[in-house]
């Protein structure tokens, strides 16, 4: 008995042997992690995860090219009435990083409601603006001063096709790591 009236255990805490001194063993629990393997699998996991992103970033370049090309050869001119305008905020919160406005315009006599694109300045509702939509698309729409200042050009696809190349890298000193290890 212990001098506070309690028993204690004479059970001892296991000493590691001599040599034995696994970060991977918890109160005897032991976790048998080959990490070759591991460190496969989270390459592997990486790299798929980079390609992912590649792909993405190649639909978005090409998607935002397609439609600037076509307000600029099919675009129809409209005048938008700003609805809402909202402030945006940067990433901490704290600073502001440009406006979010949405519009109605009317296009073969219907009425459309659409956010406007290239709206950076505030717009009290019922502003009106020259517009210029997608007659295939009437929720693209943007204003007419920035499809004229805005143009589509190979180096849009910069970003992605460094992000390839760096995947394809990836990929090959995968395979010839793989290879070198059977």
């Amino acid at each position: 008995m212990a001098a506070d009236g309690a028993e204690r255990s004479e059970q001892q805490p296991r000493v590691p042997a001599e040599g034995d001194h696994s970060v991977s063993s918890l109160r005897g629990a032991q976790i048998d992690i080959d990490p070759r393997r591991a460190g496969r699998i989270a390459a592997t996991v990486g790299c798929a995860l980079l390609g992912v992103i590649t792909v993405i970033a190649f639909a978005v370049t090409a998607k935002s090219s397609d439609q600037i090309s076509r307000l600029k050869s099919h675009g129809v001119e409209v005048t938008i009435v700003v609805t809402t305008c909202q402030g945006n905020l940067g990433g901490s919160g704290s600073n502001g990083a440009g406006y979010s406005c949405t519009g109605s315009y009317r296009l073969d006599g219907a009425e459309h409601s659409a956010h406007i694109a290239g709206t950076s300045s505030f717009y009290t509702p019922g502003h009106q603006l020259a517009g210029i939509v997608d007659p295939g698309d009437p929720a693209s729409l943007s204003t007419a001063a920035s499809v004229r200042a805005t143009s589509s050009s190979w180096t849009d696809y910069l970003v992605p096709g460094i992000l390839l190349i760096v995947f394809l890298t990836l990929v090959a000193t995968l395979i010839v790591r793989r290879r070198r290890e059977r």
